[in-house]
């Protein structure tokens, strides 16, 4: 074994240890968002059942209300809000190693993702030191780091598999590793589907641009691969959701309008967005504000770093310039992309919206960015090394050093960090178990954030300040009990829900649990 595998192997089993810093004890089965919960109940249910959804009778009564959040209420099932590639590799996983097996998927994917990249930058470049540095940086990303930690979110699954798409591309010229390539870029998409305009459009600049290269057998065998996967997730698409073209994020809810009481009738859900390319609509303050703050303001030390790298990509003389301004080009183009389809959405994960964290959806939306980000950080760190005289080679150490280190402080203990987050999970303990105590098995409870804990153990509503819960509860009531569950609320705001707000309906009081309360619905 070389010094460098050796080192490598090391450092890789201390990242994948930190990975599950979130996930210990498994026995917890609790996650920091309803998306991981949702991925979990759905493949601890497919690994014990083969089924992808859940079952709740009481949704053709009440016309689709009763699911978490990243969840739809679909007949007389709930499904996932989500794409379900991931939690069927998770399920798949857990019915053969058993569900404990899930919480490693996504660190072993991470490790994989790591020595794929180092492997496909040293292939291209032919540089050992840039194919280190680019790895190495790929792991200390706050982005990549967070989220490989984030088990049940399929993020980092997606850019794995790009990355194993682009390493066999890479690997063999032959029909066969191509085949293989297309079909790791497919199943991709089976992960995240919303990726599928950009990743087409690469795929087909790269035919174009390489095609001499690559030969009309591989680019033929790369597409067979594409499509045979994109065949496989319109399959899913159709079991799940009655349609091959349809997904958790475009389906909607096979009810009509339901009339709840007194002639008020819902629909249990907004109009899914129409536009494909600009789902979330064009904003340019947005976007910059988004591209700031979570492309630069967060990892400012990785943002340097990549950004120099650029600059000297585009100014490369040696045998790889038009390589180098190829892969900037490209590197622009998505950045431009993902910026302007992403960054137009004011995603609030935080109930504090101004707070700038690992935690928001942006980040982790921009991964395959900061993967390649990765290469041009390497570029500049082979720049400052130099000629690798012993100054230049401490200077560069230190540089190394203290990225990792600022990462570390980030992921670790940073806002929504995996420490913070811990101790969040902690409190979810508690409370989870003093509301299963004081609610019956039966009930619904209405809550605001509680569900990725409360689900699937109780059913709930999401949220409780919303016209159609608010209509609903009287049917509710005919059901089963029904409680609600969140912030504490003034003595003003239960006067006017009493006697403004809710029709036939009081709420009474019932526990404080730290600064949130479970509260109980009575029908008059």
């Amino acid at each position: 074994m070389t010094t460098r595998r050796l080192v490598w192997g090391v450092v890789l089993v201390l990242f994948f240890a930190s990975t599950l810093t979130l996930s210990w004890p498994f026995s917890r089965e609790l996650f920091v968002s309803p998306d991981e919960n949702a991925a979990y109940v759905f493949a601890k249910t497919f690994a014990d059942s083969g089924r992808l959804s859940t079952s709740e009778a009481l949704n053709d009564e009440l016309g689709g209300l009763l699911h978490p959040r990243s969840t739809i209420g679909y007949g007389g099932a709930i499904v996932s809000a989500s794409f379900v590639g991931f939690v069927f590799v998770l399920g798949v996983i857990g019915a053969v190693l058993g569900n404990y097996a899930m919480y490693f998927v996504t660190p072993v994917l991470a490790v994989i993702a790591i020595i794929l990249w180092r492997d496909s930058v040293r292939r291209v470049f032919k540089n050992e030191f840039l194919a280190d540095a680019a790895a190495f940086l790929l792991m200390i990303h706050p982005a990549f780091w967070y989220y490989s930690g984030r088990v049940m979110m399929h993020n980092v699954a997606f850019l794995t598999l790009v990355i194993a798409g682009v390493w066999f591309s890479l690997r063999s010229r032959r029909p066969l590793s191509f085949a293989i390539a297309g079909a790791f870029l497919g199943a991709a998409l089976i992960v995240r589907t919303s990726e599928i305009i950009w990743l087409t459009a690469a795929i087909v600049a790269v035919f174009a641009l390489y095609r001499a290269v690559i030969g009309w057998r591989s680019m033929v065998s790369l597409a067979v691969g594409f499509v045979a996967m994109l065949g496989l997730l319109g399959v899913i698409n159709a079991t799940m959701y009655g349609s091959p073209f349809v997904n958790g994020y475009t389906a909607q809810y096979p009810y009509a309008a339901i009339v709840i009481s007194d002639d008020a009738a819902t629909t249990a859900i907004d109009e899914p967005k129409r536009n494909f390319l600009l789902p979330f609509g064009f904003h340019e303050r947005v976007i910059l504000n988004n591209i700031i703050d979570y492309g630069w303001k967060l990892y400012p030390w990785m943002s340097v770093l990549a950004v120099a790298g650029l600059i000297l990509a585009l100014a490369e003389r040696d045998e790889h310039k038009k390589l180098w301004r190829t892969l900037a080009v490209f590197t622009l183009v998505l950045a431009a992309w993902l910026g302007i389809v992403y960054g137009s959405w004011k995603i609030i994960d935080n109930p504090d919206p101004s707070i700038i964290s690992l935690g928001n959806s942006h980040v982790r939306y921009w991964l395959p960015l900061f993967a390649l980000a990765s290469v041009f950080g390497a570029r500049t760190l082979v720049y400052m090394l130099g000629d690798r005289s012993l100054l230049r080679k401490v200077f560069t150490g230190g540089i190394v050093i203290l990225a990792t280190l600022l990462s570390l402080e980030l992921v670790f203990f940073g806002h929504d960090g995996y420490l913070p987050s811990r101790a969040a999970l902690a409190t979810f303990v508690d409370k989870e178990a003093r509301i299963l105590t004081l609610t019956e098995s039966e009930a619904i409870v209405i809550v605001d954030r509680a569900d990725k804990y409360l689900y699937p153990e109780r059913r709930v509503v999401v949220p409780l300040r919303s016209e159609t819960t608010y209509a609903t509860l009287p049917a509710m009531l005919e059901q089963v009990p029904v409680y609600y569950f969140g912030i504490t609320l003034p003595e003003k705001d239960i006067e006017h829900l009493n006697e403004v707000l809710l029709q036939g309906v009081r709420i009474e009081f019932v526990e404080t649990m730290s600064e949130e309360s479970l509260y109980r619905f009575v029908a008059e």
